[in-house]
């Protein structure tokens, strides 16, 4: 890179990893990074992460980077995107407990009642999903067992970029993107319903909201030292994972869907806001109220990849991709929970199954099995999810589930559809998280032109379905259906 370029600077907080891009103003790639993050898990359903441990990944990469002689001088404006519905309480900047993240199965029993104390139907105000991830019941769970958490004012964060924002430029704010996912935000107002949190949590302060392309402060000298970055350069509210990934995604135009495989999957699709209380899944606010990203989540994709790595070829990805490539089309079904899930089993502590092991069944087919239930619940999802099914013949897919061609091969049969896969597809979701600091520089006019601009890389895999194949999965996808509507915990 040239000396002295302008750039900016995207990063995207996940659930597994930390990634980064630097982005010339022609909309170049420059330079590209990740760090991993942990999580915490307890027999109790407790996911937890340290929120410190995201400054310490963002420290790292750009760390790495200047080490490297990747220029970060000439950054321009810093942007963020991230997990969402996460729950992080800060004083002052500093992490007050852990981070309780968006899957966190504590609170089943606070859903009640927290709709018992606000006495209203909190999925009727919200226009969202009202369950054990809201942040309502997870507030109630930690003023019954750690009520120290919520003492002295402390300021809530709803996602994971938002606390490193603070840290940042000392803001405390959110995007209407991620706000949307809490259990607290009025859909049709876009505003918080403020009265709730006294009733909930006296005292804590819940965060400003902003729109992705508004500055939400400029950096502090201390952490742009520790970066490597200039002073003052503004730093944008930016949205939460899911509308940045739709951005990456190239998905504009109402009707239009695409599927993320991360370790968690979703589909979304953009509808307007007289359509936003339609169907299933999550309604959430992109640019402005007007438009509304449709998200119909599933907690086990990625996630459910993994454990099927690790358990049937020792953790290697390429082996099990042998494996599975090796195993013929079955009839074995598998219901994917290997950590709860979302509606419509709406179950944090869903347990997963097999259906139809026979003498034949060898680790290939199993594991070609689990790819398929998240490819059924995928399908499954998407029928629920409230928009009317879309004209276009081809799927995006993204996210790190992309690298596997069994995966592909085999969501484009269930979907019966050509699956694309766009170049970079595993950095989409950073790509499309860097688009509010492009317009807030004046250096794109709209989404359509930062597409053009940014997301026009050669596309890595175009994948057909297979007729035959997909006449299969058709009846497959029918047991699918029968059998997880039958399934629920045993007494």
């Amino acid at each position: 890179m040239k000396l002295g370029e302008e750039t900016v600077l995207s990063i995207d907080v996940g659930t597994t990893a930390l990634k980064g891009v630097l982005l010339a103003r022609s909309g170049e790639l420059l330079a590209d990074g990740e760090g991993t993050l942990q999580t915490s898990r307890s027999s109790e359903g407790h996911l937890e992460q340290d929120p410190d441990s995201w400054w310490r990944a963002l420290a790292t990469l750009c760390n790495e980077w200047t080490q490297a002689g990747v220029e970060l001088r000439g950054v321009r404006a810093l942007v963020l995107s991230g997990q969402m519905q996460d729950l992080v309480l800060t004083r002052e900047a500093v992490p007050a407990a852990p981070a309780i993240l968006y899957s966190d199965a504590r609170a089943v029993r606070e859903v009640d009642e927290a709709a018992s104390r606000l006495g209203l139907n909190p999925a009727l105000a919200t226009g969202n999903p009202f369950t054990a991830a809201s942040l309502p019941p997870k507030l109630l769970w930690l003023s019954r067992h750690a009520p120290q958490t919520l003492t002295g004012r402390p300021r809530l964060h709803v996602g994971a970029k938002d606390v490193l924002i603070e840290r940042l430029c000392g803001a405390h704010v959110t995007d209407h993107t991620a706000a949307a996912t809490t259990g607290l935000y009025d859909l049709a107002r876009g505003r918080w319903y403020e009265s709730w949190m006294d009733t909930l949590a006296p005292g804590v302060q819940l965060p400003r909201l902003r729109w992705p392309c508004e500055v939400a402060g400029l950096l502090f000298p201390g952490p742009a030292e520790s970066l490597g970055l200039p002073e003052s350069i503004p730093v944008l509210t930016g949205l939460g994972d899911a509308g940045a990934t739709t951005l990456g995604a190239g998905v504009s135009r109402a009707g239009e869907r695409y599927l993320y495989l991360g370790t968690s999957g979703w589909v979304g699709s953009v509808i307007s806001q007289r359509l936003s209380r339609a169907g299933e899944g999550f309604r959430l606010p992109l640019l402005n109220l007007g438009e509304v990203l449709a998200v119909a989540p599933i907690s086990n994709a990625g996630s459910a990849h993994r454990w099927a790595a690790q358990t049937f070829a020792g953790g290697s990805y390429e082996e099990l991709e042998r494996l599975m490539m090796r195993a013929p089309a079955s009839d074995l079904l598998c219901l994917p929970s290997v950590k709860g899930e979302r509606p419509p089993v709406n179950d944090p502590r869903a347990q997963g199954i097999f259906h139809g092991v026979d003498p034949r069944t060898d680790a290939g087919t199993l594991a070609h099995a689990v790819l398929e239930g998240v490819a059924f619940a995928l399908r499954q999802t998407a029928e629920r999810l409230g928009t009317r099914r879309p004209e276009q013949q081809t799927l995006t897919v993204l996210g790190g589930g992309t690298r596997s061609v069994t995966w592909r091969k085999v969501i484009a049969d269930v979907f019966g559809m050509t699956v694309r896969v766009p170049g970079q597809a595993a950095l989409l979701p950073v790509l499309g998280g860097a688009y509010p600091a492009f317009r807030h520089l004046g250096w794109t006019g709209s989404v359509a032109e930062y597409q053009r601009q940014v997301l026009t890389s050669q596309e890595r895999a175009l994948q057909p379905p297979s007729p035959a194949l997909a006449a299969h999965y058709d009846l497959k996808y029918a047991r699918f259906q029968e059998l997880s509507a039958r399934m629920g915990p045993l007494p």
